[in-house]
């Protein structure tokens, strides 16, 4: 299983908690912006996991390479959110769930 794919399923209430506290979601929004944005993040990782090493994910440059692969407009309608506040969103989660697994070893198949 992939680093980013654990690291989401294993601290999803801090992921959400960051999500409601960081940005204001409800409880019930950051759940839903939590499994709708997960597979979006997976596939930007596996996109980058060749030029991006393991170690220099959890930073300021990893997370803007990570969301470059992203679509806010397209992930908006699907969590009810405008094109901004999903950004916003974003912008709070990719951090987040690298700093989580950045605390994490890495697990043989990551």
């Amino acid at each position: 299983m992939h680093q980013i794919k654990r690291t989401l399923e294993e601290h999803s209430d801090e992921l959400i908690d960051e999500l409601t506290g960081g940005i204001g979601l409800t409880r019930t929004e950051a759940t839903l912006f939590l499994r709708e944005a997960g597979p979006a993040l997976i596939a930007s990782y596996v996109w980058h996991s060749s030029t991006l090493p393991p170690s220099g994910l959890a930073t300021e440059h990893g997370a803007r390479e990570l969301l470059s692969a992203m679509s806010g407009s397209r992930l908006a309608p699907r969590v009810g959110l405008s094109s901004a506040r999903t950004w916003d969103g974003l912008r709070a989660l990719v951090p987040a769930v690298l700093r989580a697994g950045s605390d994490e070893p890495a697990r043989p198949g990551d």
